[in-house]
């Protein structure tokens, strides 16, 4: 696609979209947002009630954080759990985080590793940094240093970050493995 394509397809897409074609309303929920587009809302409710898991989940992230639209924790779960229900796995991960820290609902550390498990097993590498928190602290599960260390591993070899400290953390402590500070 040269340069003066990319218009033509813009615009065909954008005319699928108004014509209700899902795929194009998801395509441009997804463009949009990825541009940081102040459309970016109105496409994304488009999609999310046409049934887009995704768009649902970008929605419940959109008020939980205030992106777009005025924060609104009530608003944010109602997208999460929506998308959730379609296993979203991103949708599965923020709720999980609302259930563990009480955003926008009663904090609930078992029903968190519910979701955070679901969405680890769905491959969500944030859902698996945070669950091996949880085992490591015993929020919600039995504390496990073991537990925690196997999840931060793959947490990081999923590319989360995160991970990457949070095993440091566990080197440093000797918790779950050999004390190792230059490892750490």
């Amino acid at each position: 696609i040269g340069d003066g394509d990319q218009a033509v397809v813009e615009a065909l897409v954008q005319f699928a979209a108004l014509n209700q074609h899902h795929g194009a309303v998801s395509l441009l929920a997804t463009w949009s947002d990825e541009a940081n587009s102040p459309t970016a809302v109105a496409w994304n409710q488009r999609a999310a009630n046409q049934g887009d898991p995704q768009a649902m989940s970008r929605l419940g992230f959109y008020y939980s954080h205030g992106k777009h639209v005025s924060a609104n924790l009530d608003e944010a779960v109602k997208w999460f759990e929506s998308a959730a229900e379609q296993k979203q796995p991103e949708a599965l991960f923020y709720l999980g985080e609302c259930h563990l820290y009480g955003n926008g609902m009663e904090a609930n550390a078992e029903i968190a590793v519910d979701f955070l498990n679901q969405a680890h097993e769905a491959g969500e590498a944030r859902a698996t940094n945070l669950l091996g928190a949880c085992y490591a602290k015993g929020r919600g599960v039995e504390a496990n240093a073991v537990r925690a260390r196997e999840l931060y591993e793959e947490a990081v070899t999923r590319g989360d970050l995160t991970a990457y400290g949070n095993l440091g953390v566990l080197y440093m402590q000797g918790s779950g493995v050999d004390s190792d500070p230059e490892k750490a």
